[in-house]
C-alpha cells in the first residue's frame, strides 16, 4: 500500500479539495483533529474492544482474530457497542473536520438535472451518517462515501 497523499495544503482551497477527492477517492490531512482527542477516543474504543476479548490487556489483538470481515465483527457487540459510542461519534463533529466538509460539500443550487452532483462532490446539508463515519477513520482520512471507496 502506497503512502496516503496529504491533502492539508488544501485546506484553504475548495476547488483542489474536490479535485482531489475525485481523483483520489479520499482526502487525508495529517494532524487535522486534535491528538490528544484523538488518544482519548482510542482508549475508550481500545476499553470497549478489550471487555468484548478482541484485545489482551496491553491492547494487543487477541488470537485467533475475533473477525475476519466487516459482517463478523459487526455481529459482535462489543465491536458495534465501540463503533456506537459517544467518543468515537464526537469525532466527525469536532470543528476542524466539520469545516472541511462544509469547504467540500456542493450547495443544493449547484446541483445538476434531477439533482445529480458533480464527480467527486458530497451532498449539501447534515453530514450523511456513512461520511461522518469514514471522516473519522484512524489517521485523519475523509474517504468518498459515494462510491464505497475506502
Amino acid at each position: 500500500m502506497d503512502e496516503l497523499a496529504d491533502s492539508t495544503s488544501l485546506l484553504n482551497d475548495q476547488d483542489g479539495l474536490r479535485r482531489q477527492l475525485a481523483d483520489d477517492g479520499y482526502l487525508f490531512f495529517r494532524g487535522l483533529l486534535p491528538a490528544a482527542e484523538v488518544r482519548t477516543v482510542g482508549a475508550a474504543i481500545l476499553d470497549r474492544l478489550r471487555s468484548g476479548g478482541w484485545a489482551d490487556d496491553r491492547g494487543i489483538p487477541t488470537l485467533p482474530p475475533r473477525a475476519v470481515n466487516s459482517m463478523d465483527a459487526l455481529a459482535d457487540p462489543a465491536f458495534r457497542a465501540a463503533m456506537s459510542g459517544a467518543a468515537f461519534n464526537r469525532l466527525p463533529y469536532l470543528p476542524p473536520l466539520r469545516t472541511v466538509i462544509r469547504r467540500i460539500r456542493v450547495d443544493a443550487v449547484s446541483q445538476g438535472p434531477a439533482g445529480q452532483r458533480p464527480a467527486g462532490t458530497v451532498a449539501a446539508g447534515p453530514c450523511p451518517p456513512r461520511l461522518a463515519a469514514l471522516a473519522a477513520a484512524p489517521g485523519g482520512a475523509l474517504r468518498r462515501a459515494a462510491t464505497g471507496r475506502t
